[in-house]
């Protein structure tokens, strides 16, 4: 449940960027600051979802495997996490900042 959940969060992240979406870590043309949809919920909401569906995959793969690519997985996230945060505060120096303050990276409320 926890897969379907994480690919479901995922490709809503996905559909909601729509022209800023890209691959790599870049500023486009007419870029705005996504903060409704799953990002009025997380500011990664494609990595949460990723995460969601690596942790869900535990029962299957073992804990310890399950858990230790959910920690691999997170940590690489989390770098390029902190590129794209570098990258929306250059963009939007007047609204990044309450945005950030108001909602997490990754878990809704924690983290």
């Amino acid at each position: 449940m926890l897969v379907v959940i994480g690919l479901a969060f995922a490709l809503w992240a996905r559909d909601e960027l729509r022209r800023n979406r890209s691959a790599g870590v870049v500023r486009k043309e007419g870029h705005t600051l996504d903060r409704s949809g799953p990002h009025a919920v997380v500011r990664h909401p494609i990595c949460t979802g990723l995460i969601a569906m690596v942790l869900g995959t535990t029962p299957d793969v073992g804990v310890a495997a399950g858990v230790g690519l959910g920690c691999a997985l997170s940590a690489a996230l989390w770098v390029k996490s902190r590129h794209v945060e570098q990258l929306i505060a250059a963009t939007f120096p007047a609204d990044y900042p309450a945005y950030r303050r108001r909602v997490r990276p990754f878990v809704p409320y924690a983290l």
